[in-house]
């Protein structure tokens, strides 16, 4: 069922971005600094512009799911110790409790 979706949903993205280019044609110029200038169809820049957010998106959110593993690691690890020694749990059982 998620194949169906994502299948779909590229099919559908698809279609919207080449209307988008279709019906944009018009060049635009872009100055940059010293004097450096890119003239070209708009469609690509807002591609261009949009492939950069997704870029920048997808690494940040990596670099979370990177501290989250590492942290999943570490709890993991201590689990392991506690469940392994179990004289220990019940010490931190009765420390918190009181």
């Amino acid at each position: 069922m998620k194949v169906v979706f994502y299948v779909s949903t590229s099919i559908v993205l698809f279609l919207f971005v080449f209307t988008f280019i279709v019906q944009n044609p018009h060049g635009i110029q872009v100055h940059y600094y010293f004097g450096m200038l890119w003239d070209g169809p708009i469609a690509i820049l807002l591609l261009l512009t949009l492939g950069a957010g997704i870029l920048i998106g997808v690494f940040t959110s990596s670099l979370i799911l990177l501290r989250l593993k590492i942290r999943l690691a570490k709890v993991v690890k201590q689990l392991r110790a506690m469940q392994s020694n179990p004289a220990v749990v019940r010490e931190q059982i009765t420390k918190e409790g009181s």
